[in-house]
């Protein structure tokens, strides 16, 4: 029983960090004009990378002013900007145009600050016959975590693992224990038995010599 409450709750955890590991994030905007996926890590660890995937492509003919994507830090009200990337600019194209860009920046944050979270921008200025057109998104997309999904896995086993050892110690404590047990048993049982024997030898002598002085 005892085990078996160990296992679940290990298991609980488990599936709780399993979760956790969802598939990369992202974001998609999809108009008459375009097409703009933006691909993201699902987790912001600290002084660690953090990698952006941005997927453009043109579903008419237009002339791009401007495309550019910042990453921003909001922590204790203040709002700071981790990385800046001008994906298009002043760029004439036609339909069917694409165009696919990576770039990592690292989550700077010292001290650590309470509770932070990650905010994407995008900027998109373009125009298609001589029409002006923005676009403008700005979103929070997840919290900055101390430590990583793969920490967390790494402790669930090395908690199950001692938890495993502490099982088998136990179970050698109790084997043991069983052991002394029989065998205090059995010499208290012998030891009984001698005492009794010794009694009724006792008793037995004491019978006849009251027996004897009884005549």
């Amino acid at each position: 029983m005892r085990s078996a409450l160990l296992m679940l709750v290990l298991l609980i955890l488990s599936l709780s960090f399993y979760c956790l590991k969802a598939e990369p994030l992202y974001s998609n905007w999809i108009t008459d004009h375009y097409e703009l996926i933006l691909v993201y890590d699902n987790e912001a660890i600290p002084n660690n990378p953090y990698t952006i995937t941005v997927d453009f492509t043109a579903l008419m003919n237009m002339t791009i002013a401007e495309l550019k994507i910042s990453l921003w830090l909001i922590y204790d009200s203040y709002c700071r900007l981790l990385h800046e990337q001008i994906i298009i600019q002043n760029t004439t194209i036609s339909v069917g145009w694409s165009k696919k860009k990576t770039f990592t920046t690292t989550i700077s944050i010292v001290p650590p600050p309470t509770d932070p979270l990650l905010l994407l921008k995008v900027f998109l200025k373009y125009k298609v016959n001589s029409n002006s057109h923005i676009l403008e998104y700005s979103g929070a997309i997840l919290p900055v975590r101390a430590r990583s999904y793969r920490d967390l896995v790494d402790e669930v086993a090395e908690l199950s693992s001692k938890v495993k050892s502490l099982e088998r110690k136990l179970d050698e404590k109790e084997e043991k224990l069983n052991s002394t047990r029989e065998e205090l048993y059995v010499n208290f049982k012998s030891r009984y038995e001698e005492v009794s024997k010794r009694y009724e030898e006792l008793s037995n002598a004491y019978k006849e010599l009251g027996y004897r002085y009884s005549y």
